[in-house]
């Protein structure tokens, strides 16, 4: 059986396919492709489950005729947009795509009756390929770290923290007065993480705590960020896609919520593999705001932020921190 997935962006909605694709080709054998965008490559190139990419990146036309040629027997739409459903239907494969839920979610923002089911995307997704009997194997999400990426970190495993500086949106974003508190009351050296939109907060923290800090947002690769993830003590994070990917690498995390909540089925994933995480999210009528995120606060006052509990954070940082390194991607 050949299959090919869909899932075009963006890092932590690919990262949350892993457990899908995994688990279709253990148990059914199949031949996995996934078409995506070749600027999220290094999240996918070293899985061992997928055989190969394709990427929307190229002439439409030219990546239909290409994947037309592959002639697959099923085609799965995990990204379910416009332009995924007319990818599925210009290969003429009726395809089965992730239910995004978002009637349900519209009606949790605007009534604050949630209907949402207590699943996690990854969950979500593996129903998606319920047509063959698929278990979820609760293994959690994958990221597979190139060895040139592993060899790129200069720091001993253990010995820092990440801190992810952004998100996507606005409104899930620490504010730098938080990000401020947290470095200082840090019980371990941060390394900073971002894209270049971050490297003045990045500049911003690592002049004003040089000896505390390492900032590297802007100046390394995803695969990169992700070898620093992967011997890390823990994450620090927002609702990002750095936090799935710490997920996925079996780190503990703290994350931050704002505009967004766990309950969409985003929370960090680890299956039943026992990994310490803490979630820290203000109460209030206003949450959620929005399905991903906006620019501004509707409110104005961004309380969901501004108004977080700075000495729970420092408690969970010095719970795991208080924990011995170590890899629990490993058996026990």
């Amino acid at each position: 059986m050949k299959v090919l997935i869909i899932r075009f962006s963006s890092i932590g909605d690919i990262v949350m396919t892993t457990p899908v694709i995994r688990c279709l080709q253990l148990q059914t054998g199949a031949e996995v492709h996934v078409v995506t965008k070749a600027s999220f490559a290094a999240i996918y190139q070293e899985n061992p489950y997928i055989s190969k990419l394709h990427y929307l990146d190229e002439n439409w036309d030219q990546l239909v005729k290409e994947l037309r040629s592959e002639k697959f027997d099923h085609v799965i739409d995990l990204h379910n947009n416009l332009r995924s459903i007319k990818l599925s239907i210009a290969l003429k494969k009726r395809a089965p795509r992730l239910n995004k839920l978002s009637l349900r979610k519209a009606l949790l923002i605007y009534t604050g009756i949630n209907t949402l089911p207590d699943l996690h995307v990854s969950e979500r997704g593996i129903k998606t390929v319920g047509q063959w009997s698929i278990e979820n194997d609760g293994e959690g999400m994958d990221y597979f770290v190139s060895q040139n990426a592993q060899e790129s970190v200069n720091l001993s495993p253990g010995s820092y923290a990440c801190l992810a500086l952004g998100t996507a949106h606005e409104t899930k974003n620490m504010p730098l007065d938080l990000m401020k508190s947290i470095v200082k009351a840090s019980p371990i050296p941060l390394v900073l993480l971002g894209g270049p939109s971050e490297e003045k907060t990045g500049a911003i923290l690592s002049e004003d705590f040089p000896e505390k800090t390492t900032n590297l947002a802007g100046k390394i690769s995803l695969d990169e960020s992700a070898a620093y993830l992967e011997k890390s003590h823990f994450l620090i994070a927002g609702d990002t896609g750095l936090l799935h990917m710490a997920a996925a690498l079996k780190r503990p995390t703290i994350s931050i919520w704002g505009a967004t909540i766990p309950e969409y089925g985003v929370f960090p994933y680890y299956g039943k593999i026992g990994v310490p995480h803490f979630m820290q999210q203000v109460k209030l009528p206003c949450r959620p705001c929005s399905k991903h995120g906006s620019n501004t606060c509707p409110k104005g006052h961004f309380n969901c932020m501004n108004l977080q509990d700075l000495s729970s954070i420092i408690l969970n940082m010095n719970e795991l921190n208080a924990l011995p390194y170590k890899s629990y991607q490993e058996p026990s």
